[in-house]
């Protein structure tokens, strides 16, 4: 019986949604893949594999997909995939109908209050 435990040891399955919470912690959060690791009870090596596979996964995104962009902490970011229809086409009336009034950005400071900035048309 311990034979059988020691030749086929269990090994532990995590959803794909997991490995990307972790993976996004990792890369926007600024703390170091040890303590996110031991926070969550997995290998350090193995967030890191994970770190390594998106990143893979974002250099192979199909060209017409704006693919998530990953940074190192320092710069973090959300992004999103979009994909892009080259068909399209656009007339006046609905430009004119999607033009932007307003924007507001929020640049978030490490250990400080986030920068805010509002344009108005």
């Amino acid at each position: 019986m311990i034979q059988d435990t020691l030749k086929n040891p269990k090994r532990k399955n995590y959803s794909d949604e997991f490995k990307e919470f972790l993976v996004q912690e990792a890369i926007i959060s600024g703390r170091s893949i040890a303590s996110i690791a031991r926070d969550n009870g997995i290998n350090q090596n193995l967030l890191h594999n994970w770190k390594r596979q998106n990143r893979a996964k974002v250099i192979q995104a199909p060209k017409n997909t704006l693919a998530a962009i990953t940074h190192e902490p320092s710069t973090p970011s959300n992004f999103i995939p979009i994909t892009l229809d080259s068909q399209q086409s656009f007339n006046s009336a609905s430009l004119a109908i999607s033009t932007i009034q307003s924007i507001q950005l929020q640049i978030p400071i490490r250990h400080s209050s986030p920068i805010r900035l509002s344009i108005e048309e």
